[in-house]
């Protein structure tokens, strides 16, 4: 017995004069036959007996047994993190932003057309029979046609850069009564309606909206546009 406690002062003894010298190694869990390790490093000094620089292995089992991290609260840093690409969601990110723009900042970036972004207000200019809201592709998000006078009809936008008489697809249209009136068309909140080639708008005054009859200059025309 006695030659046994003699061992194990030792022992002890000559690990408290050689901290640096400790590592530990653990072994990974479950049922994976050849499991990962995390291997502590040096210690920066007696007073720091837990090594500052850890090394994680990675598990052979990871579907199955995957590897933990818990960072403290602390003034410990992680260095560089990586995602890899793939199907798992991460969970939650916090931004320490103590000064809006500058510290740790985040910036925003501008809305694209498509996303919503340079709206325009288009109005017309004197009365008109009708009007180009877009000469291009873009979202409508509204349009209004107040006619002053005239005859009963529909109030249309076709996906174009122009209008002419005879034949037309409306994207969108709405009835119209004899002037003075003012209807219109509005996607408020969103999403607007896309159109592919441009945006043109008029009040027809034919039987049915899938003809375009010209009603004279007697339309005023305002919206928005993208």
């Amino acid at each position: 017995m006695k030659t046994i406690l003699r061992s194990l002062l030792s022992l002890i003894f000559a690990l408290s004069l050689a901290p640096s010298a400790f590592a530990q190694a653990v072994g990974g869990g479950g049922s994976s036959s050849s499991g990962g390790t995390v291997t502590q490093g040096t210690p920066a000094s007696s007073a720091n007996a837990w090594p500052v620089v850890p090394t994680i292995g990675g598990l052979a089992n990871g579907s199955t047994n995957p590897l933990f991290v818990q960072l403290t609260a602390g003034s410990a840093s992680l260095g560089t993190v990586g995602l890899n690409a793939g199907s798992n969601i991460v969970g939650k990110f916090g931004i320490d932003q103590t000064t809006p723009g500058t510290t740790n900042g985040v910036s925003l970036l501008p809305l694209t057309n498509a996303q919503g972004g340079n709206i325009t207000p288009v109005v017309s200019a004197a009365l008109e029979a009708s009007h180009v809201f877009k000469a291009a592709a873009g979202n409508l998000y509204s349009a209004y046609a107040t006619s002053t006078t005239g005859a009963a009809g529909y109030f249309v936008c076709i996906n174009a850069t122009s209008i002419s008489a005879g034949a037309i697809t409306p994207v969108d249209f709405v009835a119209i009564g004899a002037g003075p009136t003012t209807v219109g068309i509005n996607y408020s909140p969103g999403p607007p309606a896309a159109y592919s080639t441009g945006i043109a708008c008029a009040v027809t005054v034919a039987a049915t909206p899938f003809t375009y009859t010209a009603p004279g200059s007697v339309i005023a025309y305002h919206g928005l546009v993208n």
